[in-house]
């Protein structure tokens, strides 16, 4: 693969940093400003601690970028990744996932986060013999922050990186990804609370000055967070791997023509209907896809004078499946283009239209059914 192709796929890749990470920025900016002596001023504690958590946010960022390009690298199809404090979740599409991808995934992690703590801590001991700034007590405060969770990847429990070696293991062996992957992910839901009481138990015996305590909360917490992801995806996705939208797609069609009027279509069929989204079809031929937020985009007083025609989804906008496509794919695909349906193809004729709802409502029929 040549480094332009890599770099595109790099740039392909949708990063997203999970919501846990903004409380997590409070609790360590909290955290730093406790361990500055009082004679420095508040306003200075808070931008050290503010400083701290920023870049800390920063380099788990940096090392999402990296891990993703060693997957690359490794030809893992990476599709898009979720951010926590101790490394991502990264999601890509389940007929090209291998139980050695998550080997080359947990060992980068790993490595990355070690490197990290050594980088940071080199910087503090050379620094603390030349300075006695706030910011070497900052980088040894990082420092312990990488190494405690560079150990914490130690831990066999998904989706931790050892807890990736050992699904992987167990899906060579055994098969049955999903399962074994829920299995260690409800594990490492368990670790994220045992984790959390024990940090509430410090602070308690300390009187609620133990620092390692709100510090093992916050890894509890953030744990918990990423197992509860892991597993609601790995049931998802159990659910979802063995249908295709041949089998979930609606044959009942909202069709209109290319030529007719936006006012025709708000007045015949979406005032009528209720009907939001409409394929466009000449000589039995899909020609695109219009919904009412494409009309929303035009001024009403040009309703009259614009045609579906002139506002379609059409050529590289249009995307389309087949009927052998599988459920799981098109959930990702959704995501990605973040679009509530997509038509079906069989060669040039269209077939059906898979909805996220048509989804939604066979993941909770089988739910109940637990099958």
């Amino acid at each position: 693969m040549s480094r332009q192709d890599s770099l595109k796929r790099l740039l392909s890749i949708r990063m997203r940093v999970h919501p846990t990470w903004f409380p997590t920025v409070v609790l360590i900016t909290a955290i730093l400003v406790t361990q500055y002596p009082g004679y420095y001023p508040l306003w200075e504690r808070i931008l050290l601690g503010l400083l701290g958590s920023l870049l800390f946010l920063v380099i788990i960022i940096v090392i999402g970028i990296l891990t993703n390009l060693a997957a690359i690298l490794s030809n893992i199809h990476v599709r898009n990744t979720t951010l926590f404090i101790f490394g991502e979740v990264i999601i890509v599409p389940e007929d090209g996932l291998r139980p050695e991808h998550e080997v080359i995934i947990a060992l980068v992690t790993l490595l990355l986060y070690l490197v990290v703590a050594i980088i940071f801590n080199g910087i503090y001991l050379v620094q603390s013999q030349l300075s006695h700034s706030p910011f070497v007590l900052l980088l040894q405060w990082l420092a312990f922050f990488w190494y405690i969770l560079a150990i914490l990847h130690i831990i066999p429990v998904y989706p931790l990186a050892c807890g990736r070696l050992v699904v992987a293991g167990i899906w060579k062996w055994k098969g049955k990804y999903f399962r074994v992957l829920r299995f260690s992910a409800r594990a490492g839901l368990g670790l994220g609370v045992i984790l959390a009481l024990a940090g509430l138990a410090l602070i308690i015996t300390s009187g609620g000055h133990s620092t390692n305590g709100w510090l093992f909360i916050l890894m509890g917490w953030s744990l918990y967070r990423a197992a509860v992801f892991s597993v609601r995806r790995a049931t998802l996705l159990g659910i979802l791997s063995y249908t295709t939208a041949g089998n979930i797609m609606t044959r009942e069609l909202a069709v209109i023509s290319p030529d007719i009027k936006l006012t025709d279509v708000i007045r015949d069929y979406v005032m009528v209907t209720g009907q939001d989204y409409f394929t466009v079809i000449k000589a039995g031929r899909l020609l695109g896809t219009i919904t009412v937020r494409d009309i929303k985009r035009v001024a009403k007083k040009r309703w009259d004078s614009t045609t579906v025609n002139g506002i379609m989804k059409t050529g590289k906008n249009l995307r389309t499946l087949t009927a052998e496509d599988t459920t799981a794919d098109i959930v990702e695909l959704m995501d990605q283009l973040k679009v509530d349906r997509i038509p079906v193809l069989g060669g040039e004729d269209i077939i059906g239209v898979v909805t996220r709802d048509g989804i939604t409502r066979m993941v909770k029929t089988r739910a109940r059914l637990k099958v």
